[in-house]
């Protein structure tokens, strides 16, 4: 037999408006199949018009993979008994059906349905205090409580994209949760049960769902494409093809003037040695990763050799700098239990020098609207002093 989808044009909560959707497409000729909801669609089967009645029952077992959330058998013979079959589930509502247009109602006791709609509640209200952990505070426990680091590691439109999903999604939880509660204090003689049409309101909705739908579609695409790059490094390049002119010092310049005989060791190591990879971001125009694996001599003669590893951010103005100075801080006391070195005054900002799980110094700087995180690890017999190397760079920080 033929089945016709059609799109459910309100939320599965909208007690009454969805009654009232199922009872027009009845006398249009189509009536509800057995299980007929599949998603965002309702499966109709084609059927001569007749007026049907349908009403929706409040699901005591929730659906999961130990139960099918289907009615017991007593309650569905009770039913029938008055004429109302079962039909289909949709979200937390039974549907029932009757033929006859004289036949009394399911439930007429307004004690048991608002009994009945404590178990939707409970459930309704477990799905919006998990909407807002997932939403508001698992992701800053993902990122160790460093919002902007994470914005500008994934994206901050894509970041702000995935928010405004979250919060469509905590907002149609909330409108589900006041329905409710609407709908059960309606059970008393006093009050009025809360309706809605479905045709008047079903633009709104679908706009809505479509939009949650297409935001989700594209965010999952998002992860997808870049953890690819993420692992691949597509965008590095290597040292000795840069073009570009780098905002701070490299190997050679913090070896002092008139130093010679650079050469980059570590060359055909894998993607990680020797590159730079620079990109930009909304509260980041100037992004850039650099790793470099190099020996140089210096004007006295001592032999250098070493890497070093800088990760630069400018920003969009200097209080962004200072928010990201401190998620680097408290990033890397978390992940290193850095040890706290002492330099000279710096010509920067802020600075923090520390000693890394590789016993090798390494600085946390901000100067103006610039962060930086660098590590400047040196294996050879001659070393160039923490004090130099350090000086040398912050001065070099955020040049033309």
């Amino acid at each position: 037999m033929k089945t016709v989808y059609r799109l459910i044009p309100c939320p599965s909560y909208d007690i009454t408006a969805l009654e009232s959707w199922l009872s027009d497409c009845a006398r249009e000729g189509l009536l509800l199949q057995k299980d007929g909801f599949f998603g965002p669609f309702a499966c109709f089967e084609p059927a001569k018009g007749q007026s049907v009645k349908y009403r929706m029952m409040p699901a005591q077992k929730s659906k999961s993979l130990w139960t099918d959330g289907e009615p017991d058998e007593e309650q569905q013979a009770l039913s029938e008994k008055y004429g109302w079959e079962y039909t289909a589930r949709i979200r937390d509502f039974h549907v029932y059906r009757c033929f006859d247009p004289a036949a009394r109602e399911p439930n007429t006791d307004a004690a048991v349905q608002a009994l009945a709609l404590n178990a939707v509640k409970k459930r309704q209200r477990s799905a919006l205090f998990s909407a807002l952990f997932f939403v508001l505070i698992y992701p800053l426990l993902v990122v160790r409580g460093c919002p902007l680091m994470a914005a500008i590691a994934l994206g901050t439109v894509w970041t702000g994209l995935a928010l405004l999903l979250g919060l469509l999604m905590i907002r149609e939880e909330l409108r589900s949760l006041r329905y409710l509660k609407a709908l059960q204090r309606s059970l008393r003689p006093e009050e009025e049960a809360p309706r809605s049409d479905w045709k008047k309101g079903r633009r709104s909705y679908l706009t809505g769902k479509l939009l949650r739908n297409a935001l989700g579609l594209l965010l999952l695409c998002v992860v997808f494409r870049t953890w690819g790059f993420s692992v691949s490094h597509a965008n590095a390049v290597p040292l000795e093809d840069y073009a570009g002119t780098l905002p701070f010092a490299s190997v050679q310049e913090l070896a002092g003037e008139d130093s010679g005989d650079y050469r980059l060791t570590f060359s055909g190591m894998g993607n990680n040695f020797n590159t730079v990879e620079e990109h930009s971001e909304l509260l980041a125009p100037r992004i850039i990763e650099f790793n470099e694996h190099a020996a140089v001599k210096r004007a006295d003669g001592q032999s250098i050799d070493g890497g070093l590893y800088v990760e630069y951010f400018e920003l969009r103005s200097s209080a962004l700098a200072r928010a990201l100075m401190r998620e680097l801080l408290r990033l890397t006391k978390w992940r290193e239990h850095t040890v706290p070195l002492r330099v000279p005054a710096q010509s920067a900002d802020e600075v923090y020098a520390y000693e890394g799980i590789l016993h090798s110094p390494a600085l946390l700087i901000r100067k103006g609207n610039v962060a930086a995180r660098v590590s400047f690890y040196q294996t050879s017999a001659d070393t160039i002093p923490t004090e130099e190397w350090t000086v040398r760079f912050c001065e070099s920080l955020g040049r033309e």
